[in-house]
């Protein structure tokens, strides 16, 4: 009696597996253009600088809306809004295939932002929602597993599909987020408090604000989680500067076709996902994860080291492999230590801002990268690696003033 009391109160208590079998499909289906991208580009005799700032685009719309988009999902259920978002993007990006000039690229790509947001935040937030603080730290490693392993597959499938044509992988992706977004509609349960309260359309438009939804967030942000989110920044900014420059490295300089980026991808990804699933869930539940976090971390730039001073194609290949690998297992730890943080009824906004601090990074990473690597093309990896020590360096500080206000409540 007392179970199904608990069940009535709290339907989404548990995750299911058709939300993992929805999600896995999106995560896949939003990674087939990423492989194509140098080729489009190079076949519009784009400059160099243009990945970085295609990219950086569509990321700054994310920065923008992040947290108002975690608002919407506790007005509207994570579900509503993400549904929307699949359908919005697959339109987005049938624009960005059609536009031919720099100017086209970018607003393009800003449009397919503002709907991607809702692929960043509403994922995170249903599972905040849905899940217990014993069952959380599992199904976000669940989740980070299925976004690296089903991501990489849709950078392989996606690789596949552009050795036919760029076109045909455009096609793929909007078919397939189109039907990604029927699926979220009709087979996702709504994860909407029994309280929510609406807001009129005026109320809608204020929030829409980006300094209005930043400013609401300031109920969080005390010195350790400001020190936190920093170390996150720096850790964006130097992985998405390398990623997006490998992308182009391998078509750009190795010559090679993007079949191998994608297959690079599912390599990555298939090793992410056992480790999230098996190493990454012990570490959660046995380790201090905070502390664990600055080891991962450390890990992580080493492998960037290695990087810089291996020069052979094949060896570089495999060393990259190992760092990805290594980012992927801290994803889900982060993504803990920042749930921890939240308070009661501010989970949902607190996601929205973790997102929008990924997208942060993701715009100066990779407009920094870009440019640099018009510079020269090592230059962005040199840049990559003294940004991650710096966040091995800010996330020890967090560790530290955390443990303080913890012995202070105490």
């Amino acid at each position: 009696m007392q179970s199904r009391q608990r069940h009535s109160l709290s339907p989404q208590s548990r995750m299911t597996r058709r939300y993992f079998v929805i999600y896995a499909f999106i995560s896949c289906a939003c990674s087939f253009i990423h492989p194509v991208t140098p080729t489009f580009l190079k076949e519009l005799a784009m400059p160099n600088y243009m990945f970085g700032v295609t990219f950086a685009a569509a990321m700054a719309a994310s920065f923008c809306l992040s947290p108002f988009v975690g608002r919407l999902g506790g007005f509207f259920s994570s579900k509503n809004v993400l549904a929307v978002g699949c359908v919005g993007y697959a339109c987005m990006q049938f624009l960005f295939s059609q536009a031919t000039t720099e100017a086209g690229i970018i607003v393009t790509r800003f449009l397919s932002g503002c709907m991607y947001v809702t692929m960043q935040v509403c994922p995170l937030t249903y599972i905040i929602n849905v899940s217990s603080p014993e069952t959380r730290g599992r199904n976000l490693a669940v989740k980070a597993a299925i976004a690296s392993a089903f991501g990489a597959a849709g950078y392989f499938i996606g690789g596949l599909l552009g050795e036919i044509s760029v076109m045909t992988a455009f096609i793929a992706q909007i078919s397939c987020m189109c039907l990604a977004g029927a699926l979220v509609f009709f087979l996702f349960d709504t994860d909407l408090p029994a309280d929510a309260v609406r807001p009129a359309a005026g109320e809608l438009v204020r929030l829409a604000n980006p300094f209005s939804s930043f400013k609401q967030c300031g109920s969080f942000l005390s010195k350790s989680v400001i020190i936190m989110f920093a170390a996150l920044i720096l850790a964006g900014i130097s992985g998405n500067a390398f990623d997006q420059c490998f992308n182009y490295y391998l078509k750009d300089v190795l010559g090679l076709t993007s079949s191998y980026n994608g297959t690079i991808r599912a390599v990555t990804g298939l090793l992410a996902l056992v480790l999230n699933t098996t190493l990454c869930v012990w570490l959660m539940r046995n380790t201090d994860i905070k502390k664990t976090s600055v080891t991962v971390m450390s890990l992580s730039s080493l492998c960037l080291l290695a990087l810089l001073l291996i020069t052979a194609p094949l060896p570089f290949i495999i060393m990259y492999i190992v760092y990805v690998t290594v980012n992927s297992v801290n994803n889900p730890l982060t993504q803990n230590i920042v749930a921890e943080n939240a308070g009661a009824g501010s989970s949902n906004l607190l996601m929205g801002f973790y997102s929008s601090v990924n997208s942060l990074a993701m715009v100066v990473g990779s407009l920094v990268a870009g440019f640099m690597y018009d510079i020269e093309p090592h230059i962005p990896f040199v840049f990559s690696f003294a940004i991650a020590v710096l966040a091995v360096l800010f996330m020890a500080w967090y560790r530290r003033e955390s443990g303080k206000s913890a012995a202070q409540t105490k």
